[in-house]
């Protein structure tokens, strides 16, 4: 019997972009950091009352929340990356467009397990340090069910 591991190294964990094509593709994007999210969340209303009956709060949860998804890039300005929706102009043209699109998340498990959500670019914020490279932070906003399969 195989002993079970008890982590599983984040590195090739892949967002990919839907293309709105027919049939969907999904391309990568490309030059990715350090991913953060999604950041799922309930909506918990306190329900507590006088015929409770004892001290304790009582809480129901609400509505769900897919949250976000935040992660740095490496800024290449003339670089469309991966089927054009790479690190730069794809992902700025996703963002001035207000484009809901639909997203790939693949992690690198055994299963390949792979969640779809869609979002809207909320945050595109680049960065040039002196002693450093070209970076852009993005915000990933969730919006709707994800298929968390």
């Amino acid at each position: 019997m195989a002993a079970i591991p008890s982590a599983l190294a984040a590195i090739n964990t892949v967002i990919a972009i839907g293309s709105q094509g027919c049939p969907q593709t999904f391309p990568d994007i490309a030059n990715i950091g350090d991913l953060e999210g999604p950041s799922i969340e309930a909506e918990v209303d306190d329900v507590t009352s006088h015929s409770t009956n004892n001290p304790w709060r009582q809480k129901i949860v609400t509505l769900l929340n897919a949250g976000q998804i935040t992660l740095p890039l490496f800024f290449i300005p003339a670089s469309t990356g991966d089927g054009g929706h790479g690190a730069t102009s794809g992902l700025l043209q996703v963002f001035t467009g207000r484009q809901l699109r639909w997203y790939r998340l693949r992690f690198p498990d055994g299963a390949a397990t792979t969640w779809y959500f869609q979002a809207y670019l909320s945050s595109f914020s680049m960065t040039a340090p002196v002693a450093g490279v070209e970076t852009a932070n993005v915000t990933f906003e969730l919006t709707g069910q994800p298929i968390l399969s």
